[in-house]
């Protein structure tokens, strides 16, 4: 049977809508989490049509929507993501001759780099990893996690996600399956390793039930469940409570951190984006923004003239 995904509204989407994202999910294999994100967005946007066919939709009724998104208070971020679901839509339907033209093509972008990442300072991450000293299960889990989100620059749910045979040893590196399916190769240092090492050794073991649930996942709740993404942030939630740090921080924070510290002490932007995962260059030139911020500081406070 034919999955069809939906907004997750009152009213299901209309069938060119739904079409659309089945595509996406089957064609281009966009993971599901996506999917229900430009499910959303492409629900408010059919609302805003009032009751007018999406195929009859004009460059003035996306303009309209950003316009109301924005009265709504919400932000460029935002809007650029719901933007790129109704683009998206549009693109399709011409691509389909479902519509003559595409009504969004030259609709610009809302401007992403009013909100720079928050990201945690070296000290903060110092303070936060070296809370956990314990040798139970639950405190090595907690460790090898924080450890692998900050020296990986992993999402929460490809933390989760980490398989035990994607993590290399004797290359010091994970296999990391990332959004659409995609994998790729990052990196890990010392101290990310011995925590993983520590959790291997001592701390899965003890929550390894025998009966196949683990299906071969690296981070394992009590129960014996491959971890899930939920977990990971309350992981982080925790540790930044308890070590004082009053940002508000998340796991994609530690993510931004990676890649903000990384630039700081040199790497290659391009370096940074095969790390990161991310499929444009332009995503990850939001840390140099980071960057230039922390050297008009340096300047600011050191120049004799700044």
């Amino acid at each position: 049977m034919k999955k069809r995904v939906i907004a997750a509204s009152a009213q299901p989407l209309p069938p060119d809508a739904a079409d659309h994202l089945d595509w996406l999910r089957v064609e281009c294999g966009v993971a599901d989490n996506t999917l229900a994100a430009y499910a959303a967005d492409l629900a408010l946007y059919v609302a805003s049509l009032g009751g007018r066919s999406i195929r009859k939709a004009r460059a003035d009724d996306v303009v309209q929507f950003l316009v109301t998104e924005e009265a709504r208070g919400m932000d460029a971020a935002t809007r650029a993501r719901r933007l790129v679901a109704v683009r998206g839509l549009h693109r399709w339907l011409a691509a389909e001759k479902r519509t003559p033209d595409d009504p969004a093509a030259e609709i610009d972008t809302p401007r992403l780099w009013q909100r720079l990442p928050t990201y945690l300072t070296p000290e903060e991450v110092d303070a936060l990893m070296a809370l956990e000293s314990g040798e139970t299960p639950a405190s090595l889990l907690r460790q090898a996690v924080l450890e692998v989100l900050y020296g990986c620059g992993l999402r929460a749910s490809e933390c989760a996600g980490l398989r035990i045979d994607g993590v290399r040893f004797d290359e010091a590196v994970v296999r990391v399956t990332g959004k659409g399916g995609k994998t790729r190769i990052v990196p890990f240092g010392g101290r990310c390793r011995d925590a993983i090492q520590a959790w291997v050794e001592r701390g899965r073991p003890r929550f390894v039930r025998g009966d196949g649930r683990d299906r071969g996942a690296m981070f394992l709740a009590p129960r014996g469940a491959p971890l899930r993404r939920e977990h990971v942030w309350l992981i982080v939630k925790h540790r930044l409570r308890v070590a004082g740090i009053a940002k508000d921080a998340s796991p994609h924070t530690l993510r931004h951190s990676f890649a903000t510290h990384l630039l700081w002490g040199g790497a290659d932007l391009r370096v940074v984006q095969m790390m990161l995962g991310h499929a444009s260059l332009s995503t990850t030139q939001i840390y140099t923004r980071v960057e230039e911020g922390r050297l008009r500081q340096v300047h600011e406070k050191f120049h004799p003239r700044g």
